[in-house]
């Protein structure tokens, strides 16, 4: 007779090694020092990780501490957080300087800190983190970011300066932002409005592509014609065309003809207008 022992244990996937080193080294989580997390120590860790500077790469085997209260992995290497929809119990997350490029933490809604700073994170929505307080994520690569998470009287402090491709933000109140957040420990970027919306326009009927046409030299007292040659997905009657031929002369005429008499280096500015976006300007 054979004895057969099947071993039902679940063991939880840690492909990196020095997240597995940490995890292995921390006796609150290996309870029973073996050389494996088993999936039942994970689940009823209710702490918080901290894993700073460790040269992580890969956080797999997160997913599997549904409990965890706070997660500190700064300095690492780090390239996306995917695992953050299994931590709905998060208070505190610090990840900055990372090599994350997006962050989504709307199956955070506990979420109270959050400090990604210094990421080339895109884009970054708070909308669902109905208690965050406080944010920090300058120095960053943004160029889309919603604060509007119908708390903002209550935001203690935000940073996110050193956004330079960032300009409007999407917020709760745009009167309160303004008045509130442009001083210490509110840190914005001079380039930066707050909005109560600032998504962009998605209505194919207003899309619009254009450029003109202009002759480099020209003779005084020539007939110039400036020939404005436009890609509109629709008709163009409800677009503005606003010439501004530097000379104090302007037309509102999509084709327009000029006549310089005095010679000199002229600088001409064509302004697209529709009636819902902002003006496009064009300068030869």
């Amino acid at each position: 007779m054979i004895a057969v022992t099947l071993s039902s244990t679940c063991y939880v996937t840690i492909p990196d090694v020095n997240f597995k080193t940490y995890l292995l080294s921390n006796p609150l989580i290996n309870t029973n020092g073996n050389q494996e997390i088993e999936c039942s120590e994970a689940e009823v860790f209710s702490q918080g990780i901290t894993c700073r500077n460790l040269q992580i790469s890969d956080m797999t085997g997160l997913e599997a501490f549904v409990n965890i209260k706070s997660l500190d992995c700064s300095k690492n290497l780090i390239k996306n957080l995917d695992q953050l929809d299994k931590n709905p119990k998060l208070l505190y997350l610090f990840c900055s300087e990372n090599n994350l490029d997006r962050l989504i933490i709307s199956s955070n809604p506990d979420l109270e800190s959050l400090d990604c700073s210094n990421n080339p994170i895109l884009s970054l929505d708070i909308s669902r983190n109905k208690k965050l307080l406080a944010l920090w994520s300058y120095s960053a690569k943004l160029k889309s970011l919603n604060l509007a998470n119908g708390i903002n009287l209550d935001m203690e402090v935000i940073e996110v300066q050193n956004n330079p491709d960032l300009v409007c933000i999407q917020v709760d109140d745009e009167n309160y932002s303004q008045v509130n957040w442009r001083s210490d420990p509110f840190n914005f970027d001079s380039q930066h409005i707050f909005s109560e919306n600032c998504a962009p326009c998605s209505d194919p009927m207003i899309s619009f592509i254009s450029n003109f046409l202009v002759s480099g030299t020209a003779c005084t007292d020539d007939s110039i014609r400036l020939i404005e040659y436009g890609a509109f997905q629709d008709s163009i009657q409800d677009i503005e065309f606003l010439w501004d031929f530097g000379n104090n002369r302007s037309s509102t005429e999509r084709d327009p003809i000029i006549i310089y008499t005095q010679p000199g280096k002229y600088s001409i500015v064509l302004k697209l207008k529709v009636q819902t976006v902002k003006p496009l300007s064009i300068n030869k």
